[in-house]
């Protein structure tokens, strides 16, 4: 089997970590600045005890894997572009008391190419051509569950800490012509995730919400989630929502028998939301 490569990343340490931590303190001190002009009620959308969003979301895909103790690190894509199967993503919240709220959300990525591969051979004088069709699919599920405890609400935003369960599922196919059954193999990662969300609100119906999650295990992996997105509301029910999701996997249990396997898929997205 072939060994597949995309790219490497980590994210301990290194400038985007630092990049995440100014942002949070920004955004933190321009929800401080506002303080002294604060309304008296509350703005849409802090005190609801029902948040349901479903996000279009179209990702790339930057990976590396290495299977077993194989010293060759090979792309399985090729020189093709994968597709991009279109990833609905859910997100629920329920506020079981002032200050708590349940949290649920799950995304199913999915990259695919299908080509075919022309390998030419020369003896002597004759030559020969053999053409083999070869699929290579990447699905992944990311699947998050928890709690978010707000530590400051006010008119202008909030801040919350979050603790919950995080999953990652990563399927790796490779199909050829004449094969009775596709190679797979299957990685997973599943941590206790650690973070912070903050919310500025710009206007009564206009804000914005930065969120990052993560955690890392010598025994198990890494797992590291950045969200930001910015949100209108149409009605006292309805809001829009446009951003930027980047969340970085990486497997340590295939790294005892030599292998390596990191995912980090990134992107733009476009959602929906609905809120009692």
């Amino acid at each position: 089997m072939r060994s597949p490569q995309f790219s490497q990343g980590g994210w301990v340490g290194n400038k985007m970590t630092r990049w995440l931590a100014s942002f949070f303190v920004l955004q933190m001190l321009l929800i401080a600045g506002t303080s002294s002009a604060q309304r008296s009620r509350q703005l849409r959308g802090e005190v609801n005890k029902v948040e349901f969003e479903l996000r279009r979301w179209r990702p790339n895909l930057v990976s590396e894997l290495q299977f077993g103790t194989s010293e060759t690190i090979n792309d399985p894509f090729g020189d093709f572009v994968p597709e991009q199967k279109e990833s609905l993503e859910f997100r629920l919240m329920v506020r079981i008391i002032r200050t708590v709220k349940i949290r649920i959300n799950r995304v199913d990525p999915t990259f695919i190419v299908e080509n075919v591969l022309v390998d030419n051979a020369t003896a002597g004088e004759a030559s020969t051509s053999s053409r083999t069709n070869r699929g290579t699919k990447i699905q992944m599920t990311d699947l998050n569950a928890g709690i978010e405890w707000d530590l400051w609400r006010g008119n202008h935003g909030s801040l919350g800490v979050i603790g919950q369960f995080s999953r990652f599922d990563a399927a790796v196919g490779f199909e050829e012509l004449n094969a009775t059954a596709p190679a797979k193999d299957k990685f997973r990662v599943e941590l206790p995730t650690f973070g912070a969300r903050v919310r500025m609100n710009l206007t009564q119906s206009f804000w914005v919400t930065t969120e990052w999650v993560g955690m890392k295990m010598d025994s198990r992996g890494v797992i590291s989630d950045f969200d930001i997105n910015a949100a209108f509301s149409t009605s006292q029910r309805f809001f829009i929502e446009y951003g930027y999701r980047n969340f970085y996997v990486r497997d340590y249990t295939v790294e005892v028998d030599g292998g390596r396997a990191t995912f980090r898929v990134r992107g733009q997205y476009f959602g929906v939301g609905i809120r009692f």
